[in-house]
C-alpha cells in the first residue's frame, strides 16, 4: 500500500489528500502550499530518524509521552511557533494501518497514533529501554523501526539552497552550533534549511577529487555483490558535467567550480550552478551508494536553462528508476513536465520498439506511468493533472500559462489590424 498524505486547515492548505506513487510532481502558482506539502511530508517521513537518534540517547528510559514532546519540538521548528488553526489535521500513513496523526490540542500541535503504530511504538520503546539497561543495543531495533516506517532514508533539497554557495564553511558551521531544537523560536533558520546544511557540510568532503575518481574508490572498496552501478554512474555524471560545464571541487581553499584549467570559486559561479550543485551531487552520492531514499526536491529548475532543466529531470528520472526509491518535485517549470512526458511515452513506445525509441531516450530513464502522480496545487486542495486514458501529464496544464500570454499577443494583434 502507497504511502499517504492528508492535510487540513494549515497554512494556504484547506484540504490535501495525496497519494503518493514512486515519481510525485505538484505544480502550481506561488503562495498555494506546495511547499507547505513538501515539508509536511519531509517532517514525517523524517520521524523516523529522529526516533532512531532518541531510543539510542534518550538520557532517561524512553517513553511515548517524552518523545510526542519532540514531535512537538520539531513542528515548532519546520513551522514556526505561531498559533495554529484550531481545526487542524495532518495525517501519514507509513504502511496499512500505521499511521501519525497531528492534531490541536490545548494549544498545542499533538500526535496521535492509529492503534496498530500505537502498539508498534510501545513494542519499540520497551526493546529500546531492555537494550540500553543491557548494553547491548543492537540492529534489531532498528529493523523493527523499518519494519514500522519503511526502509530507506529522506532526503529534502529546499529552495534557496543556492545560499550555501555563499556563506563561508566557518558561518555554516556557527549556524548549526546555534540551531536549537528544543528552542525552535531561537533558531537562525527553520530546521528543514538547518538539516540540509549540515548534510552537504558533510558530503561535500567526499568531493575533493574527480567524479571517476570517486566511483573508481568505491568500486575499490565495495564488495564483490555491492560493486557501484556503473552505467547510472556514468549516466549521472554526463548529466552533472553538462549542467555545471564544470567539475565540482572541495578543498583546501574552498568549494569552486573547475572549467578547463581555470577555477571559479563557488561563491562567483553562476546563479544556476549555485542552485543545481547540491540537487545533482546528492543525487550521485545516493545512487553510487545504492542508497534506497525518498527524495524531495523543491523548483530543481531554479536559475537554470531549459536545456539544463532537461538534464536535471533526467537525473530525477533515473534516481527514481532504482533501490525502489520515491520521488516529490515542486516545479513552475513547463520544461521539466515536458521532459517528464516523454519519459513516460518512452517508456510506453519502448514496450513496442525498444530499441528505435533507445535511440532517442535512455532506457535507464523511462519511467512507468503507473507510478507517476502529478497534481496541480491552488485554492487549498490538489487535482490531478494526468490523462488516465493517454497516462501522460495533460498537455492543457502544461501549456496553461503559454496559452493566457498567447491569448493576449492575439488580442494586441486584432487592435493591431483594427488600427490599420
Amino acid at each position: 500500500m502507497n504511502k499517504h498524505l492528508i492535510i487540513k486547515n494549515f497554512g494556504p492548505i484547506r484540504h490535501v489528500d495525496l497519494d503518493l506513487l514512486d515519481y510525485n510532481v505538484l505544480i502550481g502558482p506561488q503562495a498555494t502550499g506546495k511547499s507547505t506539502i513538501a515539508k509536511m511530508l519531509y517532517f514525517f517521513l523524517s520521524l523516523k530518524e529522529d526516533l532512531w537518534d532518541y531510543i539510542r540517547h534518550p538520557g532517561n528510559e524512553a517513553n511515548k509521552a517524552d518523545f510526542e514532546r519532540k514531535i512537538r519540538l520539531k513542528f515548532a521548528g519546520f513551522f514556526g511557533t505561531a498559533k495554529v488553526d484550531p481545526q487542524f489535521h495532518a495525517q501519514f500513513r507509513y504502511a496499512y494501518g500505521k499511521e501519525i496523526e497531528l492534531i490541536h490540542r490545548d494549544g498545542y500541535v499533538s500526535a496521535v497514533y492509529s492503534r496498530a503504530m500505537d502498539s508498534e511504538m510501545d513494542r519499540i520503546f520497551q526493546e529500546a529501554n531492555k537494550a540500553f539497561v543491557e548494553l547491548a543495543f543492537s540492529g534489531e531495533i532498528l529493523s523493527i523501526i523499518n519494519g514500522v516506517f519503511g526502509e530507506g532514508t529522506v532526503v529534502y533539497i529546499p529552495a534557496g539552497r543556492s545560499i550555501l554557495s555563499t556563506l563561508p564553511d566557518s558561518l555554516q558551521q556557527q549556524i548549526l552550533g546555534k540551531a536549537s531544537m528544543t528552542e525552535p523560536d531561537r533558531q537562525l533558520l527553520d530546521t528543514p534549511l538547518i538539516n540540509f546544511i549540515d548534510r552537504i557540510s558533510d558530503l561535500k568532503r567526499i568531493f575533493d577529487k574527480t567524479l571517476d575518481e570517486v566511483i573508481a574508490e568505491k568500486q575499490a572498496t565495495a564488495p564483490v555483490y555491492f560493486q557501484p552501478d556503473k552505467p547510472r554512474l556514468d549516466k549521472a555524471k554526463e548529466v552533472i558535467e553538462r549542467v555545471l560545464k564544470g567539475r565540482y571541487c572541495y578543498d583546501k581553499t574552498g568549494e569552486k567550480i573547475d572549467v578547463g584549467d581555470a577555477s571559479v570559486k563557488l561563491s562567483f559561479a553562476s546563479s544556476g550552478q549555485q542552485e543545481a550543485l547540491w540537487i545533482l551531487m546528492q543525487l550521485f552520492y545516493l545512487i553510487l551508494n545504492q542508497t534506497k531514499a525518498f527524495v524531495i526536491i523543491e523548483e530543481p529548475e531554479a536559475h537554470l536553462f531549459p536545456e539544463a532543466q532537461k538534464y536535471i529531470t533526467e537525473l530525477t528520472s533515473l534516481t527514481a528508476n532504482i533501490n525502489g526509491n520515491q520521488l516529490l518535485v515542486t516545479t513552475h517549470s513547463p520544461y521539466i513536465l515536458t521532459t517528464l512526458n516523454n519519459h513516460i511515452y518512452a517508456e510506453q513506445a519502448g514496450r513496442w520498439q525498444r530499441d528505435r525509441v533507445s535511440k532517442t531516450v535512455d532506457p535507464l530513464i523511462w519511467v512507468d506511468a503507473q507510478q507517476v502522480n502529478a497534481c496541480y496545487v491552488d485554492g487549498g486542495t490538489t487535482r490531478s493533472i494526468m490523462d488516465d486514458e493517454l497516462r501522460l501529464i495533460k498537455a492543457e496544464e502544461i501549456d496553461g500559462a503559454s496559452q493566457i500570454i498567447n491569448e493576449e499577443f492575439s488580442n494586441l494583434s486584432e487592435t493591431d489590424e483594427l488600427q490599420g
